[in-house]
């Protein structure tokens, strides 16, 4: 099933807020996969904004890193992790 294209921008702005909060944590999307028992396939599709998250997933996710689904959803001016 395609996405559209309001839906791949939805899946690209949560990739982007994992990539950012992963690195804040200094894990890889490995980790991730790990710490949440998602298959590493499936965290490659989302990091590559290939895959859009049902409630299920973004809870393990969310619950993981410490955060709320509605966070990973949003926009947010991140700051530059060193």
């Amino acid at each position: 099933m395609t996405m559209t294209a309001e839906e791949s921008e939805q899946v690209r702005v949560i990739a982007a807020n994992i990539a950012y909060l992963i690195s804040l944590r200094g894990w890889s999307w490995n980790r991730l996969s790990a710490e949440t028992g998602i298959a590493q396939s499936t965290v490659s599709r989302l990091k590559n904004a290939r895959f859009e998250p049902g409630v299920f997933t973004m809870r393990k996710i969310a619950g993981a890193l410490n955060t709320s689904i509605e966070w990973l959803c949003q926009i947010h001016e991140m700051q530059p992790v060193s």
